[in-house]
């Protein structure tokens, strides 16, 4: 056992050991702070390469249906046109109807 003959050295052993744990408290803690950024940094890149990943896919899309896009919208104004065509045509069409009857 330690031999404590004085209180001189009761308080330089306990000062240690309050050293000691301090160290292996910052120790620990700077060993958690560590793997927090590395987990940070994995989840970083993995939402990079999912980005990537559907920035490639979109860009695929554009080129594999670029055209046929162009082409639906062009169908859809045509077909806005005609409808237009349609109805301006419908009342005339009512008209006729009603003075056939009179």
């Amino acid at each position: 056992m330690i031999d404590l003959a004085s209180a001189q050295a009761f308080f330089w052993l306990c000062f240690g050991l309050g050293i000691f744990l301090v160290a292996a408290f910052l120790s620990w803690c700077l060993f958690e702070v560590a793997r927090l950024l590395r987990q940070s940094n994995e989840v970083v890149e993995h939402v990079r390469n999912v980005v990537a990943d559907i920035e490639e896919d979109f860009s695929e899309l554009k080129e594999k249906f670029g055209t046929v896009i162009g082409n639906v919208a062009g169908m859809a104004k045509g077909a806005s046109k005609i409808s237009g065509l349609i109805e301006d045509l419908a009342p005339e069409k009512k008209k006729r109807k009603t003075r056939k009857k009179s």
